[in-house]
């Protein structure tokens, strides 16, 4: 069974939040373990480190989608259009940093050299 969300109470600070929005690269796919150096993390950083209100960043980065396409096999995901509305429109979201479609190019390109 999986949660349905996670409600997170912030800082007084936090006045709004950005939320990156994609793929693997946005996920952090294969970065350090434990380490806190995937974009997100290196982003999240700056407005952390000010004072006064500042920004959150929440990471909505799913590995292994596609823009469009729904896949069946267990390491793809859903495509992207279908949980933008679910993962990335949030209450306090003012922002939303797209980083989408390299699975696409990707198997694209992959599926071309096959044919």
């Amino acid at each position: 069974m999986f949660a349905p969300g996670v409600h997170v109470c912030a800082p007084r600070k936090v006045a709004r939040t950005v939320a990156l929005y994609g793929d693997s690269i946005t996920n952090g796919y294969q970065s350090s373990d434990s380490k806190n150096r995937r974009c997100a993390d290196v982003l999240a950083h700056r407005p952390a480190a000010r004072t006064g209100t500042t920004l959150a960043v929440s990471n909505a980065g799913i590995a292994g989608n596609e823009l469009l396409t729904n896949r069946e096999q267990a390491m793809f995901g859903v495509a992207a259009a279908a949980y933008f509305s679910r993962d990335a429109l949030l209450p306090n979201v003012r922002a939303i940093v797209p980083q989408e479609g390299i699975n696409d190019v990707g198997i694209q390109a992959t599926r071309g050299i096959r044919q």
